[in-house]
């Protein structure tokens, strides 16, 4: 491996000092000095953990020496999963603003639902309207519009006959991933 700038010369600097350090930590063990020895895998294992924030390489001095990889090692797992994380959020908000964007235009198709009115007249036809995997239909003979969740508990979407503002709403939400109800977590 040659290193021809000068960060990654500093990287090998540290992780020659941190392999000294792990060494010295040895010597102090076996010396009977346990508080020495202590301090110096400290400092041995921070200095693994600071390189692991700078480089998503394992240096080559920690190879062979458990203390110093595990250290590295763990650090650039939480990195990694930091980042996955941040993507995740990232990867949500950009959908998130991409059904706004549809539902301001009135865009129901691309996410996946029928129109406000096609959902109306679905319900005040007496069928069934699933978004979302909730149900919605109209009892005319109590009057009320149910929802049944996707956990299977029954709700009450509205009393009386279905509107559109309501049915509206509902779209809304569902195209947002609102659960209605109770839900298991």
């Amino acid at each position: 491996m040659i290193i021809t700038d000068n960060a990654g010369m500093k990287r090998l600097h540290r992780a020659i000092d941190a392999r000294a350090c792990a060494d010295l930590a040895e010597i102090c063990e076996m010396a009977g000095f346990l508080s020495r020895a202590f301090d110096w895998r400290e400092e041995a294992a921070s200095i693994a953990i600071s390189l692991a924030w700078e480089t998503d390489v394992l240096p080559p001095m920690f190879e062979n020496h458990a203390i110093l990889r595990e250290a590295w090692e763990t650090t650039r797992q939480v990195i990694d999963e930091e980042h996955a994380e941040a993507l995740q959020y990232a990867a949500e908000r950009a959908h998130q603003q991409k059904v706004e964007s549809h539902i301001v235009a009135g865009n129901w198709p691309e996410l996946g639902m029928p129109t406000p009115a096609e959902a109306l007249n679905t319900l005040l036809a007496g069928e069934e309207l699933e978004a979302n995997g909730h149900t919605a239909f109209y009892d005319n003979t109590d009057g009320i519009t149910w929802c049944v969740n996707p956990y299977g508990v029954d709700g009450i979407l509205c009393n009386g006959q279905p509107t559109l503002q309501r049915v509206i709403s509902f779209l809304k939400d569902m195209a947002r991933g609102k659960e209605y109800g109770p839900v298991p977590y």
